[in-house]
């Protein structure tokens, strides 16, 4: 395994789970239904129930220790960045605890909490999202659940297009980074072993190479569409095709009672 594949957490590979056989639709439906969730709900008590739940799920899909310990290290840099700027805004009056001459406030102990629950909920589901279906799946997905628009005359097909072209740049983005990133260790400038300051300088070097490989990938992109006469309003066909089985619809029926329940009692 590469450097650039060691520090990169999503580079996982699509093990065989019970997330991974779901289909497409109901991923990305399930994706949106956790957000849902937690814009939703406001009790504490739950929400920290359901961050423990979406770490079982790291568990459910088959995610290395390793790697959820990379995930919870992440989240708990940017949770420290968050937590140091808000607790110097927000207003202090209740006293909880004393440890010498430092003060624990109420105000500081909710606000960690929320930081925190508020973090792992918008982080976890897109790592359980990207270690779970492919760039491909995602498109197939999203493509059969905004067909209806069709009826109300709106451009699908031009939406799609736009998405796959995005998506599919994604790891083609990793591997010319990766590619450049080699390059300028084999100049000196090795990003495994310099230093923080030396590390931000390098990836700012790598950052015009970076936009020059995208610019020409577009202009190649562009030529081959104009080349081969593509039409939006030409049917679309699918590498792979998914049925919506049993399995699929009782879990999407059992979200819809669970949704409906919290919107009926929050």
């Amino acid at each position: 395994m590469n450097y650039f594949q060691k520090i990169n957490v999503y580079h996982l590979g699509y093990k065989k789970n019970v997330i991974k056989k779901l289909h497409p639709s109901l991923k990305i439906y399930l994706f949106l239904y956790m957000y849902l969730f937690h814009l939703i709900v406001d009790d504490f008590k739950v929400l920290i129930c359901y961050v423990i739940f979406l770490y079982l799920i790291l568990f459910i899909i088959k995610i290395s220790i390793k790697k959820i310990i990379q995930i919870f290290l992440i989240i708990f840099v940017f949770f420290l960045m968050m937590a140091i700027y808000y607790t110097l805004l927000i207003d202090k009056e209740t006293v909880i605890y004393t440890i010498g001459f430092i003060n624990i406030y109420k105000e500081y102990l909710d606000l960690w909490l929320s930081i925190w629950i508020n973090l792992n909920s918008w982080f976890i589901p897109i790592i359980i999202l990207v270690n779970t279906t492919p760039i491909e799946e995602i498109i197939y997905g999203i493509n059969k659940m905004i067909k209806p628009l069709e009826k109300l005359k709106l451009p699908t097909n031009s939406i799609i297009l736009i998405l796959t072209i995005t998506l599919s740049f994604i790891p083609l983005l990793i591997i010319d980074l990766e590619r450049i990133l080699y390059a300028m260790a084999a100049r000196g400038k090795d990003i495994r072993t310099a230093g923080i300051f030396t590390k931000i300088s390098i990836v700012k070097d790598a950052f015009i190479p970076l936009i020059i490989s995208v610019l020409k990938r577009s202009d190649n992109l562009s030529d081959s569409i104009i080349s081969k006469d593509f039409n939006l309003k030409s049917k679309r066909s699918h590498h792979q095709v998914f049925k919506f089985s049993l399995i699929n619809k009782i879990i999407f029926i059992i979200t819809i009672i669970l949704l409906l329940f919290i919107f009926y009692y929050v």
